[in-house]
This record gives structure tokens, sequence and C-alpha cells, in this order.
């Protein structure tokens, strides 16, 4: 159990850190369900969290800092006011918080942890509620992953389940189902937005580590006239040894003649 809270801790740490390219479709899981439009901002929400984040809020209202930072990043927010009131915080709560250079992700989770908040990604909206309802919303993301496993797709799923923090009907007989889809060479997952986020983070870190190791790789050479050393070397010894035998002497035959020859 120790051994999966540090490689869940671990594996938030490289979600943050992890460098996500907008450019890079195979990065983003594609949101199953709803409109276009919806899927639409759902990406948007996905790339403007790994987006840098700029904010310096002083005694602000939660409220106002929430819709702040949902317009400098051009994705619409809403605050469960509802589920706040059930657990006592208020949406004009005041908060503090000064940064720069950090991601959206990041600011967001520095403002809302301290008031036992969180916040999720659903019907296109990121969605400021508490932890406690943040952990019944699920949703379903398909993750394309043939990079990754070959066809070996019950390793993978297995990987996920054990480096994530939710539950598993696999495991806990309630929680997320991971369903492979060999078709499409990918995986069907349906989480919490938290365990989506873990996801996330580990198959980036995974493929990063991939890059790694193909990157440390040597590079044989195909052309002939730039051969690297140990090539050059075992082409040219089999002609210095030919070089360096002398000719074998050639021995004519030696004619008897009889004496009265």
């Amino acid at each position: 159990m120790l051994i999966r809270h540090f490689l869940t801790g671990t594996i938030l740490v490289l979600s943050l850190t992890c460098p996500v390219r907008a450019d890079d479709p195979i990065s983003l899981p594609m949101f199953a369900g709803g409109s276009q439009i919806t899927r639409d901002n759902a990406e948007r929400i996905e790339l403007a969290l790994r987006s840098p984040a700029e904010c310096g809020f002083v005694d602000e209202s939660l409220e106002k800092a929430i819709t702040t930072l949902g317009q400098r990043h051009h994705i619409e927010t809403w605050i469960d006011k509802q589920a706040l009131q059930d657990e006592g915080v208020a949406s004009d709560q005041q908060v503090t918080l000064v940064k720069s250079g950090i991601s959206l992700e990041t600011t967001l989770e520095l403002l809302l942890h301290p008031l036992g908040l969180t916040f999720v990604s659903e019907d296109g909206v990121l969605k400021i509620t508490t932890q406690t309802t943040g952990c019944e919303i699920m949703s379903t993301r398909i993750y394309p992953v043939g990079d990754l496993v070959g066809t070996n797709y019950k390793v993978l799923s297995q990987l996920v389940i054990d480096n994530t923090s939710g539950q598993w009907v696999s495991i806990d007989q309630e929680g997320g189902i991971i369903t492979p889809f060999p078709r499409s060479r990918s995986l069907i997952i349906r989480q919490t937005y938290k365990v989506h986020r873990e996801i996330e983070g580990l198959l980036t870190a995974l493929r990063q580590a991939k890059k790694m190791q193909v990157s440390s790789l040597p590079i044989r050479s195909t052309d002939p006239h730039r051969l690297n050393a140990a090539e050059a070397s075992t082409k040219i010894r089999p002609t210095q040894r030919t070089q360096q035998r002398s000719p074998s002497p050639v021995t004519q035959p030696t004619r008897m003649w009889s004496a009265g020859g």
C-alpha cells in the first residue's frame, strides 16, 4: 500500500512537470459522449490547465478569482454553490495567492485544496466543487496507446490500475473500468477526473521514458563512406592481413636426366 501511494504521488508530480504539446494529439485523451462543441471545450480546458498562469489575488473572493482565471484562459467555469454550502464553504470566501510561472492546474490546486475543494472538467465546463463530490463524478475517455503496448493491452491496463489512486471494479467491485479496444489500439477508461489526470501523467511519463531509450541507442550508418570506427576496423583488417602476406615462392620441378640421355 505504501508503495502504491508513493507511485501515485510520483505520477501526480510527473503530470505537472512532463510537457504536453498542443500539436501532439496522442498526448491527450479523446472525450467520449456529448456534442462536438462539448468535446472541443473539454479539450480546450485540458490544454489550458497545462498552460502558464499568473495570479495576484489578495483577499479576493473565491468566485471572482475563478471567474478571472476562466476569462484569462478562455474557458467556461462554474461553481457548485450547493455542494460548497453543504460543507460550509461560501463562494465569496476570501482567498490570497500571488504566483507566476506555474500552470493553471497548479494554481487551482493551491487555491482550492486549503478549502477542501477541487475542480473537474465535465460537460465542457471547468466545475469547482467539493472533494467529496468530485470523487463521485465519473467520465469516459479514450486513450490511444498503440505506441506503448504493441499487442499486450493487459500489461498496460494492470499498470494503470496499480499506479493510480482510484477504486477499480476489478479490485474493489466498484469504481472505474478499463476496456481494451485493440481495433483502435486504445484503452477506454471510465474514472473520476482526478484519476484521469493521474493516468495522463503516467502515460506521458512512459512516453518520455521511451523517447529517452530510443535517443540513447547508437546510430548505425548506412553510408559505406561514413563508417563508424568499429565498422571501419572490421572492414580494413582483412585487407591489411592480405597485404602483409608475402607471396608463396613457386618451386620449379627438378628434371632428372639419365646418364645416357
